[in-house]
């Protein structure tokens, strides 16, 4: 059985080396024409030396989202994401919960290796325990003795 979860239809594939570049700047209006997205509103930046730039608005937003961070971190796209969504048949891997278009893209933050997909509960959770599995076994024998 296929499950489809809407990642975000309305956006284009992310890779990790796609370049989001800007032509026909309008300061007055702060739009722009990206190489990626088309027509787009603007944001001012600057880089680490102070000077001032400009960004492509949707992909800076879609890359301070958890999700598209996450992704564009560890090279995956949405079509991979979909692929492991549908592997796990739409439940966390861990509670099987439903996942119902909320869920997170768990990796390793020292490797970035992809290892899953979670809800989002599960993801903080294991969070919570710095992803160390003598804490995990503790707490699960913690409550086994309680």
């Amino acid at each position: 059985m296929s499950t489809m979860i809407a990642i975000d239809e309305n956006v284009p594939i992310i890779l990790n080396k796609i370049k989001h570049r800007l032509s026909s700047i309008d300061k007055s209006s702060m739009t722009a024409q990206c190489s990626v997205c088309g027509p787009v509103s603007i944001k001012k930046k600057k880089n680490g030396k102070g000077k001032i730039g400009y960004g492509c608005k949707p992909a800076n937003d879609r890359y301070r989202n958890g999700r598209w961070k996450t992704m564009f971190v560890i090279g995956m796209t949405v079509e991979d994401i979909q692929r492991e969504v549908n592997i796990v048949q739409g439940n966390c891997s861990i509670c099987e919960k439903d996942l119902n278009d909320k869920f997170a893209i768990d990796h390793d933050h020292k490797t970035g290796k992809f290892r899953g997909i979670l809800c989002n509960s599960c993801n903080v959770g294991l969070g919570h325990f710095r992803d160390d599995v003598k804490i995990l076994n503790k707490a699960i024998a913690y409550l086994k003795s309680n």
